[in-house]
């Protein structure tokens, strides 16, 4: 389902989501993509399916769809591929796959990322589009992506201010620089040629506003937030007021 000019939340815990969903869509956000399946060992087994049938049915009383999303991995193709068509809901147009440090330097790597999305294709009968979320600073990374892209609709850079090694948080500007840097001719080799930011802070999300014309939409890791030692993803709940601001702003700068 096409993705421009939208604004998308991902949530990790789905139910820490059921009863805010008044105040995301408040927020400015349109679609919610939730977490459709975890690993357990070699099987992959679905996020707590219960919460993701509230979901989808609470969101679409008040006009907000629900895609999803999974970390994806480049062994156990068939477990996975068997997963997603078993949980996948019917109402997600959107599967977007979370890619990143196991699919580096990984032999066979192409041959493994055209084995997963083509068979995830096949096996949910193309009712979702794929999207493909991963490393903002691509040419640093190496992943196939030109297998994944030719099977997705979009690349979704995952544009995060992370830890740097002197300390704090990446810059604003190294970070967005080198999205823009790396990522709009990548996006081109996807089946819809999107490019899709996902912003981990609000000044994230400012930045992408002020090169609108780079990226065709954006999401946000995430509702729920890390509580880690160093808070690198702030999320959305708790602090409403600044992602809100952000999404305003976001949207006044689109073509009307």
């Amino acid at each position: 389902m096409d993705l421009k000019q939208t604004v998308g939340l991902w949530v990790n815990d789905t139910a820490s989501i059921l009863h805010d969903l008044q105040t995301i869509k408040d927020l400015g956000f349109d679609y919610i993509v939730a977490r459709v399946l975890s690993r357990v060992g070699d099987k992959f087994v679905p996020t707590q399916p219960a919460s993701m049938a509230e979901l989808i049915t609470n969101a679409a009383e008040i006009g907000i769809r629900t895609d999803c999303w999974y970390f994806a991995y480049p062994d156990n193709i068939q477990a996975q591929i068997d997963a997603v068509a078993a949980a996948l809901p019917d109402s997600a147009r959107n599967l977007i796959l979370d890619v990143e440090d196991p699919w580096e330097n990984r032999s066979q790597g192409a041959v493994l990322a055209k084995d997963l999305c083509s068979g995830i294709a096949s096996a949910i009968q193309h009712k979702a589009d794929l999207q493909l979320s991963t490393f903002y600073y691509t040419s640093a990374h190496s992943v196939p992506y030109t297998a994944f892209l030719a099977h997705c609709e979009s690349l979704m850079p995952q544009v995060y201010r992370v830890p740097a090694k002197n300390g704090g948080l990446t810059s604003v500007d190294l970070t967005i620089n080198r999205t823009i840097g790396d990522d709009p001719t990548l996006a081109k080799q996807s089946l819809g040629g999107l490019l899709i930011a996902t912003v981990n802070r609000p000044e994230m999300l400012d930045a992408v506003t002020a090169h609108t014309s780079k990226f065709q939409g954006v999401n946000v890791w995430l509702w729920d937030g890390d509580t880690g030692s160093v808070i690198t993803d702030p999320g959305v709940r708790g602090h409403g007021a600044v992602w809100k601001a952000a999404i305003q702003s976001y949207k006044d700068s689109l073509p009307k």
